[in-house]
């Protein structure tokens, strides 16, 4: 070979070898990035179980809404809705699908969570909440069952205890108890109207209405009634005729004076005396007529009563003008007295309701200040 020649030949195999030696190289990165980055991957899906939510009872249900979730490279195949914690009262509807009911929902806060799967097995997880609230709700008043009792006596008035201890509120307590009478005779005392348990007294008989009302903290009330049935005995009729000997008193210009008020003058007739009647027994009787001081007025205001040692009693007002009678000397007399009230009606409100007048006859003797009454007619103890 030509020296020529050969120093052709050594330049190409110079050059081949730079060019294996350039794609060695290239073969060496190639195979580098490929030990590097794979040729394919998968992302985990984005779970979004939607916001936080409040609701109040007596709405008890809501939608848990995952349709917000996502996958970048890939698509969600699987949705599972499970509770965390919370009360254990719901029901969800279908657990398996982007959006759902949750029913049957109690006070309480519920947590949720959603998973969301992908189509390459990747799995993504989100958490929401559900506050249920419940309301403040009234309290329930409880006045106590009916009450019937029956008088012993028409001069007997009766005593109740009212309670309202089974009154209560279901979400807090009750701070404040009222009493009050709705309906029924007037005749009646209660004795603290501001607490659970109170007694009424003096009553007659008739039927009474009571009411109770309840209060709690947040100022939401209630009501509850109650009816006391008080029966009286049968009111005792009697026909008197009974007769009195006894004294008066007449005082001219009498003064009544009291401390802190004025003092007041009248012509004051007092008639104090005692007997007997039948099954009544002693049957006490007196008579107040307070006058006009003017020697020339006449003008009275005459009141009356008649009670015994039992507790009976009836009162009213004379026609009689006692004054008149003293200051022309006195003598026979006639006139009446009017029953309007007395213990029968602890019986019968309307016992004394149309009752004839008593009559009324007798004597008075100025001088030695006595006086003779006789009284006849129909009366009710």
């Amino acid at each position: 070979m030509k020296l020529d020649q050969r120093l052709k030949f050594s330049g190409m195999k110079q050059v081949l070898s730079v060019v294996a030696f350039i794609l060695f190289l290239w073969v060496v990165m190639v195979a580098s990035c490929k030990k590097d980055k794979p040729l394919s991957s998968n992302n985990s899906p984005t779970a979004k179980a939607g916001f936080d939510q409040t609701i109040t009872l007596p709405n008890d249900s809501t939608l848990l809404d995952g349709t917000g979730s996502s996958d970048a490279d890939g698509k969600i195949i699987e949705w599972l809705w499970t509770i965390v914690s919370g009360p254990t009262s719901f029901t969800l509807v279908n657990e398996a699908v982007s959006k759902t009911a949750v029913k049957n929902l109690t006070a309480g806060v519920y947590k949720f969570q959603l998973k969301v799967t992908d189509d390459g097995g990747a799995v993504g997880r989100d958490t929401m909440q559900v506050s249920v609230i419940q309301p403040n709700r009234a309290p329930i008043a409880k006045a106590g069952a009916d009450v019937s009792i029956t008088l012993p006596s028409c001069s007997s008035l009766a005593r109740v205890e009212l309670d309202g201890s089974g009154s209560s509120d279901p979400d807090g307590s009750i701070i404040y108890y009222s009493w009050r009478k709705i309906s029924g005779p007037t005749s009646f005392y209660l004795r603290n109207s501001t607490i659970v348990k109170t007694l009424v007294e003096n009553l007659v008989s008739g039927a009474y209405g009571f009411e109770l009302q309840t209060l709690d903290p947040q100022g939401l009330i209630s009501k509850d009634t109650l009816l006391v049935n008080v029966m009286g005995a049968t009111p005792v009729e009697y026909n008197l005729d009974v007769t009195y000997n006894s004294k008066f008193d007449f005082l001219d210009n009498y003064h009544d004076c009291y401390y802190y008020y004025y003092c007041y003058y009248y012509d004051l007739t007092r008639i104090d005396a005692q007997g007997s009647f039948g099954t009544i027994g002693q049957l006490n009787f007196n008579v107040y007529e307070a006058a006009d001081t003017s020697s020339s007025s006449y003008a009275t205001n005459a009141a009356m009563s008649f009670w015994n040692d039992k507790g009976n009693r009836a009162y009213g007002t004379s026609n009689i003008n006692f004054k008149k009678l003293i200051q022309n000397g006195g003598g026979a007399f006639t006139g009446t007295f009017t029953v309007n009230g007395g213990s029968a009606q602890g019986c019968n409100q309307d016992v004394f309701v149309n009752l004839a007048p008593l009559e009324v006859t007798g004597a008075m003797d100025t001088t030695a200040h006595t006086i003779i009454l006789n009284i006849k007619g129909k009366i009710y103890f």
